[in-house]
């Protein structure tokens, strides 16, 4: 069986393939203007097409009706694509394409539910909470052993969300990432902007002595910051520290200001989307409003709600 993993962010796209239980190592690019040509030949490949006839006949035939299959001609009868998206319609569908091009499964677009996988979020609304935050806890209460752990993904936005030792996400906050930080300085504030413009960069550290490094540090520091007064929350909330699990683009420069111990993972969503996807059936059908294929877990918000609370998962350690 293979599982292409696909989480699409908002200015790149990472992924990975995972075959008989084991994970390529993560790729990334930056996708901003790419068409489903670009997607169908940097991310799904070659060598579907036995799955893709398959993903058809299922999706055709009655929920009842067995469809038989030939596991040794061509691609295993559960290869699937699974993504983790928050780029909206116009991307979505330009994946979508790419995959029927390449002759690849259809894939399965993750929606955030109230409980999937062994994590229930106490979100208000679950629907309202970013698929990848989502994706992003149940690959991080699989791999914390039953410890509460507080996700930390730090891109153009930064994140931070705490799951206790019973998979029940606690909730969370969203906070610009330090390069948006700076960007916001920049394009926002003329003084600002003109006096970090040139000049000598200096030493970092949290008292710059030069605007230009006055602005970097002091978003990097913020960042580290708020992660800091997070994780003394969080142990008022579940009783003890919680382990802190880094991920995004922008985790690397923040990491070494924060003064608990933190563990890097950078494809923490693709490991939540393996996860999901060994504990959620394959199924495929099209939504009448769009014509758009719509997996498990692929709700319309009005349909999230009315099974909210209805799922129950088991645990299962993820198989990466």
């Amino acid at each position: 069986m293979t599982l292409l993993l696909i989480d699409i962010g908002n200015t790149r796209v990472k992924w990975a393939r995972l075959v008989d239980g084991k994970m390529s190592p993560q790729q990334a690019a930056a996708n901003a203007g790419w068409t489903a040509a670009d997607y169908a030949r940097r991310v799904i490949g070659r060598g579907w097409t036995s799955g893709a006839r398959l993903a058809s006949r299922s999706a055709a035939a009655p929920a009842d009706v067995p469809v038989d299959v030939d596991e040794h001609a061509g691609a295993w009868a559960g290869d699937r694509i699974v993504v983790s998206s928050v780029a909206g319609d116009e991307v979505n569908g330009a994946l979508t394409e790419a995959a029927a091009k390449a002759g690849a499964p259809t894939p399965e677009f993750v929606a955030s539910e109230r409980s999937a996988a062994g994590v229930t979020t106490d979100y208000i609304d679950p629907w309202r909470l970013g698929v990848d935050r989502f994706v992003a806890a149940i690959g991080a209460h699989h791999l914390s052993s039953g410890q509460p752990v507080c996700v930390v993904n730090i891109g153009t936005a930064m994140t931070v969300d705490l799951i206790d030792g019973s998979g029940r996400h606690r909730g969370g906050a969203i906070v610009p990432g330090p390069a948006l930080m700076v960007s916001s300085l920049l394009t926002q504030t003329n003084g600002i902007r003109l006096r970090a413009t040139g000049g000598p960069a200096g030493a970092t550290g949290m008292f710059a002595k030069s605007t230009r490094n006055a602005i970097g540090e002091g978003a990097r520091y913020a960042a580290a910051g708020v992660i800091d007064r997070a994780l003394e929350e969080a142990r008022i909330l579940v009783g003890t520290r919680p382990l802190v699990i880094l991920s995004g683009g922008g985790s690397v420069d923040i990491k070494p200001l924060i003064r608990s111990t933190c563990v890097s993972l950078p494809d923490l969503v693709l490991h939540g989307l393996a996860v999901w996807a060994h504990q959620t059936p394959p199924t495929v059908r099209q939504t009448p409003a769009t014509g758009r294929p719509e997996t498990a877990g692929t709700r319309h918000p009005k349909t999230a709600a009315r099974t909210q609370g209805r799922q129950t998962s088991r645990k299962r350690r993820p198989v990466v």
